[in-house]
């Protein structure tokens, strides 16, 4: 076991991550841009985007979730195949994991328009624009609008990352 490959591998694990995202936005005809941020002054992101493309529902979840489950794929395979390379696997994997959580989140928040028709997600740096002509639309968009205040610096899915990242080191 070496900490430096280590620490490569969970760095290129979240740079495959995020190239996962940008290769289903450009799938599906988007134009993907990457970069950098820190959430809530304390919780450093890497994030794919893909601004003023939409999506249907169906596009959204697979964008959204693709890196998880490829990337965890590719983990346990590796690790079965070669058991030498199980530990970095194991980062791999928990690195994707703890990335994957913003990305569970966010699914979670835009499967709540399943019932909704007429829907179409922009996704955008900070979060995502939710586009609809119903009232089921507007009512949902209201609820989770009060439910995640941007203001609030330190927000609810900040503390669900840290505690999900402290369980996986």
């Amino acid at each position: 076991f070496n900490p430096l490959i280590s620490l490569v591998v969970y760095f290129a694990t979240l740079f495959a991550h995020e190239l996962v995202h940008g290769s289903f936005f450009r799938l599906f005809g988007g134009q993907p841009k990457f970069g950098v941020g820190v959430m809530g002054y304390v919780v450093p992101y890497a994030y794919t985007t893909s601004p003023g493309d939409a999506y249907s529902l169906r596009q959204m979840s697979i964008i959204g979730m693709s890196p998880l489950i490829i990337i965890s794929i590719v983990a346990v395979v590796v690790a079965l195949v070669d058991p030498s390379l199980a530990t970095y696997a194991s980062v791999a994997f928990a690195g994707n994991f703890s990335g994957a959580v913003g990305d569970m989140w966010l699914m979670r928040q835009i499967w709540r328009f399943k019932d909704a028709a007429n829907l179409s997600f922009i996704d955008l740096k900070n979060g995502i624009a939710v586009f609809g002509t119903g009232i089921k639309e507007r009512e949902t968009a209201s609820t989770l609008q009060s439910k995640n205040d941007p203001t609030n610096k330190i927000n609810k899915f900040t503390t669900v990352w840290l505690k999900t990242s402290a369980v996986l080191v």
